[in-house]
Parts: C-alpha cells; structure tokens; sequence
C-alpha cells in the first residue's frame, strides 16, 4: 500500500467534502424541480426546511417521496417525520477547551 503523505490526505478530504457538498445541493434542486412540477407552488415553510437539510440520504429519501406523493400534505408530513423524529434524544455537548496553544511552525 502507498503511503499517503499528510498534503495528500488533505487534499483528498477537501476533495470528498466538496463532492458531498455538490451533492446535497444537487439533491436539494432535483427535490424543488419535482415538487414544483408537481404541486406548482410550494410553501416556503417547507422550502425553508428542505435548505437546513444537510443529510445526504435524508436528501435522496425526500427525492423519492417527492416523486410518489399523492399531495402536498402528505410530502409535509414526511417532511416533518424527518425534520424531527420523534424518538430522538438529544445528547449534550461536551465543551472542549484546549489546554495548549497548538504549535505552529516558522516561517524562514
């Protein structure tokens, strides 16, 4: 196996965090052109709701049902099942403090 140097690895992130953002934006534009389509007009309570998903399966699972709903209301309704699940408990956020300024390097 290569060894990956520490730029590389960097770069690969970068590479699999844009390709992820392209394709939450891409879902969330073939979601509005289905719903569009479908329904003519949508309410911008849920356009609101679809912008603060950042799931991508969540994303191509609302694709889906956008595609199969028999209305407007029923898409909602799924929409919200998954906005905020039901049987969800929220754990609490550890507050992280560094106890040493991290070392940085000098420049020549």
């Amino acid at each position: 196996m290569r060894y990956v140097t520490t730029f590389e690895r960097r770069g690969i992130e970068k590479g699999i965090e844009k390709g992820l953002g392209e394709g939450i934006a891409s879902h969330k534009a073939s979601l509005n052109t289905i719903l569009q389509s479908r329904f003519k007009r949508i309410p911008t309570q849920i356009n609101s709701a679809i912008e603060n998903i950042n799931d991508l399966e969540a994303l191509k699972n609302l694709v889906i049902k956008a595609a199969l709903a028999e209305s407007l209301e029923g898409f909602q309704e799924y929409l919200d099942s998954i906005d905020r699940p039901a049987n969800k408990v929220s754990e609490p956020v550890a507050d992280y403090t560094p106890t040493r300024k991290p070392r940085t390097r000098k420049r020549r």
